[in-house]
């Protein structure tokens, strides 16, 4: 505003200036409309800006914004300082202009302008007249010396040295120029041929050449048939002239100005109003500019006091001046300069705090035990990505709820079972379902430090304690298989030989009898085998050999087995291209056997049998389906579905999905089973082998 205020006081002068001047002033009177007009628009410039400060103050007092009512008390005063007397002198001046200006034009003053001009027409008369007398003698002179033989020019170079400034011949005819005496023999102050006389007669009239008053007489000279012009030019003395040009000048400004006089009333009155007006809306803005420059003080230590406020300790109070208000603004400085210090410092010991927390949490990020803080109200602070993968859920959902208002009851339930053994030192080991699978985790609950807060710490043993499973069901295995194959064989000999012995020698009641008890005997030792050779399958150590194989053509060869039963529809959905993995053919073949076999006996519990073997590539892996619309599994089951002696058949070993699992698990794939759209469903995942560039 500093600027745009220099500009309009600029702009203003020069305004008032030209309206002053263009009032009364000849040359820039036309001009006085548009001088008025600049005037006017300026005014308005200054008068929008005045208004547009004022609304900004009544705005900023509005928002109570500190030093705005100081500011509009300010400017109030300063309306009250510049109005009253700019109005008094404009009610004077208004009042001078209407009843002296007519006293400008006096009848005193014309009468004497009036007389000064007579009296220079009678002086200027009395000088031509002496030089038409001069002239007159000279004519005499030159008639006598043309006469005696002399020529013209001769004679004025003579003469006219004694008695006139210039002489000049002209042919009566043409006006061409004959002979030249005095002050310039050059053209340049030649008459115009409009201004030779236009009859035979004396003419005497006043020219100015430069900034010289000249009398001039012309004259008819006639001689022997011959006629010329004659000019004889006088000067009228220096203090004469000016004397005349100046009452001239006077009497035609005077004449200008009462010719004017009846709109020079109108010119004044409009210029005292645009001076009034401009001088009142300039200051009245400069006084809005400096009440705000007067208040900025107060006005930056507010700002800087409201961002101190807010934590900005870097916002600083400008210092205008070495007063008090600026003795107050280098105080406040220094104390928001030690706030910043102190500020500075805590945030140092926060940065340590926090990489400290953060070097905790990536500690706590890369471990695979799951870790997870609950506040005093048992609601879920922290927890890393190990607790996540655990416990198969998004937990940031649950941050700052308690647990009763979870509405995952199986996490519920486990962090409830946690903290029911706050007090023991030794972990617990809880059984946890997921969607998928049923996890066994191992954890405990602490007490931290605050008396308030409790850590839970749990890994997941599941595949721990599978393997410690599946390492004692394989010796209970082998035990029994060694020791229930050895008597098998002579048990079925010695049934076989009784009844080969026996039975032509007892009457047909008893030898029926002995049939019945015989076969009974084969088909339990038969029964023992089949179940002697899945502990031996379950109890194999892992000497596999594994080779590439395309797991398609095992497939194809498993599934012609089972392609054109008469008990159910088997639907076939293979991948069109070759997949390869690393496999025991032998041992896979015993995968797909048990899989159809089972989905084959459990389908045909439907009034439409049906199965669905699906095989597909995903990302990596190959994903084997096999699916039947007949039995589902029982949903108490399907947590240990894959342990030994696990099954709902009443023949059934509990061998079958069990070995299933061992034989994937050795071959790095995994193995799920469920429930899907009331159909079973077991799905293996395999790794593919990829293939080497040069290998395609």
């Amino acid at each position: 505003m500093g600027r745009f205020l220099i500009i309009s006081t600029i702009l203003t002068i020069i305004a008032l200036y030209l309206l002053s001047i263009s009032s009364y002033a000849d040359t820039l009177s036309p001009q006085f409309k548009t001088v008025s007009a600049v005037s006017f628009v300026i005014a308005l410039s200054l008068l929008f800006s005045l208004v547009r400060q004022i609304w900004r103050l009544k705005k900023d007092a509005k928002a109570q914004v500190l030093g705005a009512k100081l500011t509009q008390r300010l400017v109030r005063v300063s309306v009250g300082i510049v109005f009253v007397p700019s109005l008094v002198i404009f009610l004077v001046s208004s009042y001078f202009i209407k009843t002296n200006i007519d006293s400008w034009f006096s009848d005193e003053i014309t009468q004497s302008l009036n007389r000064s001009v007579d009296l220079s027409k009678r002086l200027l008369d009395d000088l031509q007249q002496q030089t038409l007398q001069d002239a007159q003698g000279m004519m005499q002179e030159l008639n006598t010396a043309t006469q005696q033989g002399e020529s013209i020019d001769q004679f004025i170079r003579r003469y006219q040295q004694q008695a006139f400034f210039q002489v000049i011949a002209f042919r009566y005819d043409d006006h061409t120029p004959l002979a030249y005496g005095g002050w310039s023999n050059t053209e340049a102050h030649l008459p115009d041929n409009s201004e030779f006389p236009t009859l035979n007669q004396p003419l005497s009239n006043t020219i100015n050449i430069g900034n010289q008053m000249l009398v001039q007489v012309w004259l008819l000279y006639e001689n022997n048939d011959h006629q010329a012009w004659l000019l004889f030019r006088q000067p009228v003395p220096t203090d004469i002239a000016q004397n005349i040009l100046y009452i001239e000048n006077a009497r035609a400004n005077y004449a200008a100005a009462t010719y004017r006089k009846n709109g020079l009333q109108t010119f004044f009155i409009i210029t005292l109003v645009m001076t009034t007006l401009l001088v009142m809306v300039l200051s009245l803005l400069s006084a809005v500019y400096f009440a705000r420059k007067f208040i900025a003080p107060l006005a930056s230590l507010a700002q800087a006091t409201n961002a101190v406020a807010q934590g900005d300790f870097t916002r600083r109070a400008a210092v205008y001046r070495e007063d008090e208000l600026g003795i107050l603004s280098a105080r406040f400085n220094r104390m928001v300069t030690q706030l910043q210090n102190a500020q500075i410092t805590t945030e140092k010991m926060h940065i340590q705090q926090e990489n400290a927390r953060r070097h905790l949490e990536l500690v706590l990020s890369t471990l695979s035990t799951g870790v997870m803080t609950l506040d005093e109200a048992g609601s879920l602070k922290t927890f890393n990505d190990g607790a996540c993968h655990i416990l198969d859920y998004p937990l940031q959902d649950l941050v700052g709820v308690s647990a009763e208002q979870w509405h995952n009851k199986e996490i519920a339930d486990f962090i409830h079972a946690l903290i029911k053994n706050l007090e023991q030192e030794n972990a617990v080991e809880i059984e946890y379902h997921t969607q998928n699978a049923t996890r066994i985790l191992m954890g405990r609950a602490v007490l931290l430090p605050n008396k308030q807060d409790i850590l839970l710490v749990f890994d997941d043993v599941t595949a721990l304690a599978s393997a410690q499973k599946e390492a004692a069901w394989g010796e209970v295995a082998r035990r029994l298989a060694h020791e229930i194959k050895n008597p098998l064989t002579p048990i079925r000999l010695s049934a076989e030989r009784l009844a080969m012995k026996l039975t032509e020698k007892l009457d047909e009641t008893d030898a029926n009898m002995l049939n019945r008890s015989t076969n009974t005997i084969i088909h339990q030792v038969d029964a023992l085998q089949e179940l002697v050779e899945g502990f031996r399958n379950y109890a194999r150590s892992g000497s596999l050999k594994l080779e590439k194989q395309n797991f398609m053509q095992i497939v194809d060869e498993i599934l012609v087995l089972y392609e054109h039963s008469k008990e159910y529809c088997l639907n076939i959905k293979r991948y069109p291209e070759p997949l390869y993995i690393l496999a025991d053919n032998t041992a896979m073949r015993q995968v797909l056997h048990n899989l159809l076999k089972n989905a084959a006996e459990a389908a045909i519990a439907s009034n439409n049998p049906q199965i669905w073997v699906t095989i597909n590539k995903h990302d990596n892996t190959v994903v084997l389906m096999v699916r039947n619309n007949g039995k589902t599994f029982p949903a108490n089951m399907l947590h240990q579905i894959f342990e030994p002696y696990i099954t709902d058949k009443p023949t059934g070993t509990g061998l079958g999905l069990a070995v299933v699992k061992k034989i994937i698990d050795e071959h790095q794939g995994t193995v799920w089973a469920g429930n899907d759209d009331n159909t079973a469903l077991v799905k293996i995942t395999l790794p593919l082998v990829m293939e080497k560039p040069d290998e395609k």
